[in-house]
Parts: C-alpha cells; structure tokens; sequence
C-alpha cells in the first residue's frame, strides 16, 4: 500500500544580510549615476585656457586716391594688444620713399604702439605694404593704395640763329702788345673748330671808353683767310690808341658796348651772345660782376643763352697776371670758359675757348622761358623725340649733333601743387 506522507511547507526568515552591507557601504558608494553627489561642496572644473594675443590695427589699410608722389605725406597706424599674453617687440618696414617710426617698440597686453610713416616724395610710386614683424605673434600688413599722377604740359621754344655766336671781345690795352701777339697766330684754331660745330663766329672788339666797337662786327666763316682774319682782329683792338678809363673795368665796358646806341646792329637777341674778356689784372668795374652779368643777360631772347669767358690769371703758377677776380666769378656763374694768361699752347685753349661756345650755343636758359615751369621731361626737335639731353644749373643742353635751327617741343612735368 502506497503511503502518502503529507507535504510541509517551512518559512524561514532569515536576517537580510544585504541590508546590513547596503546600510554599512552607504556613504561608502554612492547609487550608479550619482557618483558627483559625493563632492558637490568642491570645484573641480578645469582651469580656463589662456586667450590668444590679439593685435588691433587701426587703420587696417591705406587708400591714399590719386596723388602727386612728389608731395610729402604724413600718416600714422595704432596698435593695440589685448589677450592674455604679450606681443613683444616688433619692427615695421614699408616700400621705398617711406621713413618708419614706432614708438614704443614693445607691444604688451593692454597697452598700445604708434607707427608713425613719412614719405619724402623721392620715389615714383608710394604703393605698397606696410610689414610689421612680431616676437610673439604673427606677421600683419597694411596695404598703401595709391595712383601716382604727375601732371605734365607742354612749351614749343624757338632756337633763333643758334648757327651763330656773337662774341664781344673785351681788351684791356695796358696788357703789353706782346701777350696780345702770343694769341694772335692762333685765332684762325678758333674759327675751324666753330666751324666743325656747324658755328659761325660774329666777333667785335671793344677798347675804347664810349663803348662803340671800331667797324662792323665781322663775321668769321670762311670768306676771310687767315691772315685776313688775324688782320681783322688786330685792327679791332687798335693798340696805337690811348688806354682810357675802362680798360681794366672790362665788364662795366663790355655792358656799355652792348647798350651803346653806336652798336645798334651789335646784339642780335635771338642768338647767344658771350663776352671775352682779357686782362693781366682784376676786373675794377665800380658794381659787382653779379650786376653786369644780370643786366647783360637780359639782351637775349627768352631761352637764349648769356654767357661769359675770361683769358687772366687763375693759378699760382702765373707769375706773368694777378687773379682775374671778377671775370672768374662772371665765367663759372654763367658756365663759360677760363683761359690761363700763362698757356704755352693758344692752339689747345682756342680749341677748348670754341667747344665752350659751341656748348653754350646749346644751352636752352630755362628760367627765362614764359610758360616754363617744372621738370624737363622730354624733348623733340621737328617732332622727333631727342635722346642725350643733360640738365645742367636747371638749363638743357641739347645733344652735339641736334640742328641748331628750327623748333624744340619740350615736354615737362609741373611744379608740385602740395597741400601744407
């Protein structure tokens, strides 16, 4: 027989250990997801990162429009710091032209510099960038915009009878016949070398206290021979006549001659004209040679040239004259020629007398042309653009093989116009 034992149910309670580890680890270990309660009276953020120098540039950039580079200017960039670092020194530099100032060169956080640019107007073009270079930060530019302009115009210049030179020779008679005759021979040198310039020489002489020159002036080309030329020359000078009171105040004599009503036919004006004078002794004219050059210049035509030249003494080593003071400022003032008294080769210094002619003959006086005003730019002759020209004491000095005849077109930039 089966027996059934009848089942039992038991209930045990036990002690809820996890209770006991939950209460004693409670402080100990916080519930998943709540670990930050446990330090919520403490910062721990992470320190903030240090900001980055920054270089404010005022103005950042230059548009200076059309200008006049010749003109000064004066400009001035700020440089402000900001960040938590310092800019350190820096040096600036700008495109030719432009002088660069700073003050101070040390740029630190919160603290500001000053570039200070000036443009001295001797470059073409003043475009370009100003180049500031940083120890601690990066390289800046500020741009300089600019459209140079140099207003220009334009003069046509008649060169008059430029295949002429009219020269008045001014003789001091109390030098002895014998310096004159050291000379004489080689006056023909002359003529030929004025002649290979494409130069007539139209020559006067004055001696004699009313200024008229004895005969006409005469033209020294080739219709004369020599000894008809050293003849003409001679008698001009007439040494059987008295020395009078100018024959050492050969400029003040010289400006008589050429404003005396005898000479009418003496100054053409439309071709240059030069004074010769020569003398073993000081010019003792009763004004400064600067009085007679100024007025006798003044009887040429607007853009013809002046010019005086001197035969005395200028060095120690001719004993023979004293220093042709007067006549030696007269020549370097007026770009002629001096001869020593002394010279043992009259060939040589005619020579070197007829190519100072022929250089002056090729002068354009600048300062005396109407309409004039400015900088020679270009030049053409007939139309046709000259290459050669020099500029020199502010006159043009044309080429050795231009025409000495016809019309010349200068073209020449204005005076700048500047704003103070």
């Amino acid at each position: 027989m089966n027996l059934r034992v009848p089942s039992l149910l038991f209930a045990v309670v036990l002690p809820s250990c996890r209770s006991t580890v939950d209460e004693e680890n409670s402080e100990a270990t916080p519930p998943a997801g709540h670990e930050d309660d446990l330090h919520h009276d403490e910062d721990s953020s992470e320190p903030d990162a240090a900001q980055p120098t920054v270089v404010d540039v005022q103005p950042e950039a230059f548009d200076l429009g059309t200008i006049d580079p010749r003109c000064p200017m004066e400009l001035e960039v700020s440089l402000t710091a900001s960040g938590d670092e310092s800019a350190g020194t820096f040096t600036a530099s700008a495109p030719e032209g432009w002088t660069v100032t700073v003050e101070p060169v040390q740029l630190d956080t919160g603290e500001s510099s000053t570039v200070y640019l000036s443009w001295d107007g001797t470059a073409d073009d003043p475009s370009g960038e100003l180049i500031l270079d940083f120890e601690a930060h990066e390289r800046i530019s500020v741009p300089l915009w600019a459209l140079p302009e140099v207003p220009s115009d334009s003069l046509t210049v008649d060169l008059g009878e430029r295949s002429e030179a009219d020269v008045l020779f001014a003789v001091d008679r109390s030098c002895s016949m014998d310096d004159m005759a050291r000379i004489d021979p080689n006056w023909p040198v002359l003529r030929s070398r004025l002649n290979d310039s494409g130069i007539s020489l139209r020559m006067a002489s004055v001696v004699e206290d009313d200024g008229c020159v004895l005969g006409d002036p005469i033209v020294l080309d080739d219709s004369l021979d020599d000894e008809a030329f050293r003849t003409a020359l001679w008698d001009q000078q007439n040494w059987r006549g008295d020395w009078g009171f100018y024959t050492e105040r050969l400029l003040e004599l010289s400006n008589i001659a050429l404003n005396a009503e005898c000479n009418a036919e003496l100054v053409q004006g439309n071709a240059p004209l030069h004074v010769l004078a020569f003398s073993d002794e000081p010019d003792q004219s009763a004004e400064d040679w600067s009085v007679y050059v100024e007025q006798m210049s003044m009887l040429t035509d607007p853009g013809v040239p002046f010019t005086v030249h001197g035969i005395g003494k200028d060095s120690e080593e001719c004993e023979m004259a004293h220093w042709y003071t007067g006549v030696l400022e007269a020549t370097e003032s007026t770009g002629g020629v001096f001869l020593d008294f002394c010279t043992e080769d009259w060939s040589v210094a005619l020579t070197e007398l007829a190519d100072g002619i022929a250089e002056a003959n090729r002068r354009v006086v600048l300062s005396t042309l109407v309409g004039f005003e400015g900088e020679v730019e270009s030049v053409y002759s007939e139309g046709t653009e000259l290459t050669g020209w020099s500029l020199e004491n502010d006159d043009l000095l044309l080429p050795t093989d231009t025409a000495l005849a016809g019309e010349l077109t200068l073209q020449f930039w204005l005076s700048p116009t500047c704003e103070e």
